[in-house]
């Protein structure tokens, strides 16, 4: 697992914000103030750590829950 934390500060306020909100590259430009490159590096590397699930055509991504999200960033404390 790649400590995606410690490189973005943002990472950890935009998965929260996904979990609780659902949304996309341009929801996260929009709530984050931060540009499309930065957001779609955010997403992939949430598909990457298995926090959101892979693209399948029009369907909404699987999300993990909360609770599990907050389990794996203990863990990596």
């Amino acid at each position: 697992m790649i400590d995606i934390i410690s490189t973005d500060p943002l990472y950890h306020s935009a998965v929260e914000y996904l979990i609780l909100n659902g949304g996309n590259v341009s929801t996260l430009q929009r709530k984050l103030h931060i540009g499309y490159q930065r957001a779609s590096r955010l997403i992939s590397r949430m598909e990457e750590e298995g926090v959101i699930g892979a693209m399948t055509g029009h369907k909404h991504r699987i999300l993990i829950t909360m609770d599990e999200w907050q389990k794996r960033v203990f863990q990596n404390q």
